[in-house]
């Protein structure tokens, strides 16, 4: 347990409090801005539906500590990392061997979309944290003690971030999988079912007072936030889809993990693959399949949601190689030696492929240290843009830009909100269906192709703004590439991104 914390600080505390991360963690700095200077009710504070907890328990704590907001938020990320990565072990040894256990607790906690979440200010590591450790108490206390403090963390992790549901059928998939002395199986699992809907029954009954508002509003907020963002994906959205899949957990981890299920799933005849499917096969389908499926239909998915779901299909995986392996001649003997070269080599060839990449939401490198360098020069970048758009504006005496996009905006509301604080209550920009904000003056519209970026335009105009200007679009509407530039030259980057890729780095040297 302790080298698995030392990996967790050596891989997490350099790195910590340099940069916003993807661009959810600058929206939930801002909205944690914003929730201190108005409370709960104020406007633009990102997902308070989804994470009333997180902000009132960051609020809490920044009102009484003294500490800045954004320091906050990025510290509750690397502690939860640091505090996940001792627990790893202690689950996996209540659902595999030591190797097994170890092995794959260290190469969940280097799979780079992981990785990031005890780098960067969002409430998914804690709130996963919460998770683990309910799994640990329900696995090691008996009894109601147990169940009670699982339901009790469970249902702090869903307010922190309410997606953690999604992974709650895990209960009653292991204890149908793995019943306990005593009972029949399907009685225990009916019973295990009362720890997250006792969990779910805290976040209801909680949500609603945390957020100011009546529970009905809150639940209907809650679905119009699903429902904007669900459909049906295909051609090449589903493949941008599927893709952060297979670079959350590292391309190598991904490999070793589906050739593990393959080989004990089609272990037909083997007693021990039976044996392996009976311990295994709910409880991954349980912990994987509800938030595959869901993630899938959900509009932008990215690695951030796919990282959690690698765990028990890593030590599953890795539980069927260690089967295979004792039967192999040349393997036997080498015991941690032969697990430790597995995880280096996994390792290794994850932070080589993919390149560092500062689009960390599709294309996580498991080389973070340099997707995290490039990301910071390209918030730089960003920031300098804006700047040099508002100089530019107030020379000519015109009226300050609008800015549009998506992806780069929170980055951009940020730096602003960060120089001058004092964002104004936003208007419904109707043709766009988002709210348009304003900092100091310069206006923020949030656009998803090119013809919300036309209408941005216009919209800006009428408002008394001036241009609207995008890092995402052309003045034709035109999408280009802003972040992860050196992935141009993907077959279908043509597809996602019409214009060129943007390049200025040049221009703010002097």
């Amino acid at each position: 347990m302790a080298a698995l914390t030392a990996l967790a600080a050596l891989t997490r505390l350099p790195l910590a409090g340099r940069s916003l991360g993807e661009p959810d963690g600058a929206r939930y700095a801002l909205g944690l801005e914003q929730w201190l200077r108005r409370g709960p009710t104020a406007p633009f504070i990102y997902a308070k539906v989804l994470s009333p907890g997180y902000y009132a328990l960051a609020a809490w704590w920044t009102g009484i500590s003294g500490q800045a907001p954004l320091q906050v938020l990025e510290r509750w990320s690397w502690m939860a990392a640091l505090a996940t990565a001792p627990l790893l072990y202690v689950l996996g040894r209540q659902l595999t061997s030591r190797g097994v256990a170890a092995a794959g607790a260290a190469l969940f906690l280097l799979a780079p979309g992981f990785w990031w979440l005890g780098i960067e200010p969002h409430p998914q590591g804690l709130s996963f944290l919460c998770l683990v450790a309910g799994l640990v108490c329900w696995l090691t206390a008996p009894g109601g003690r147990g169940e009670m403090a699982a339901a009790a963390w469970l249902a702090g992790g869903l307010l922190l971030k309410n997606d953690l549901v999604l992974l709650a059928l895990v209960f009653p998939a292991l204890r149908f999988a793995r019943p306990a002395a005593g009972g029949p199986r399907g009685r225990q699992a009916g019973r295990a079912l009362a720890v997250p809907a006792a969990a779910a029954a805290v976040f209801w009954a909680a949500r609603a007072p945390l957020l100011g508002m009546p529970w009905g509003q809150a639940q209907g907020e809650t679905d119009a936030a699903v429902r904007a963002f669900f459909g049906l994906p295909h051609g090449v959205e589903l493949l941008k889809q599927i893709l952060p899949a297979a670079t959350a957990p590292g391309l190598a981890t991904l490999a070793v993990t589906a050739g593990g299920l393959l080989l004990a799933g089609c272990g037909r005849g083997r007693p021990e693959a039976a044996a392996w499917r009976g311990r295994w096969g709910w409880p991954v389908a349980a912990w994987a399949a509800p938030g595959a499926v869901f993630w899938l239909l959900i509009r932008g998915n990215n690695a951030r949601h796919m990282a959690p779901l690698l765990l028990l299909p890593l030590w599953a995986g890795l539980e069927a190689w260690t089967l295979w392996a004792r039967r192999q001649a040349w393997w036997r003997g080498m015991g941690r030696a032969g697990a430790a070269a597995v995880v280096g080599l996994a390792a290794g060839c994850n932070w080589l492929l993919p390149p560092p990449s500062s689009n960390m939401t599709l294309f996580p490198s498991g080389d973070v240290p340099a997707s995290l360098a490039d990301l910071t020069a390209r918030t730089r970048e960003m920031d300098n843009w804006m700047r040099a758009g508002l100089r530019q504006a107030q020379a000519h005496g015109q009226p300050p830009p609008c800015f549009a996009g998506n992806p780069t905006l929170p980055y951009l509301e940020f730096a602003m909100e960060n120089a001058r604080p004092r964002a104004a209550a936003g208007v419904l920009a109707a043709p766009i269906r988002r709210e348009a904000m304003q900092i100091a003056g310069a206006r923020f519209l949030e656009v998803d192709n090119g013809g919300q970026m036309a209408q941005a335009a216009r919209l800006c105009q009428a408002a008394g703004g001036g241009k609207a200007q995008s890092l995402e679009y052309t003045a034709t509407g035109a999408h280009r590439r802003f972040f992860g530039r050196e992935w141009s030259g993907l077959p279908y980057a043509r597809h996602w991104y019409p214009a060129a890729a943007v390049r200025f780095r040049r221009r703010f040297r002097h």
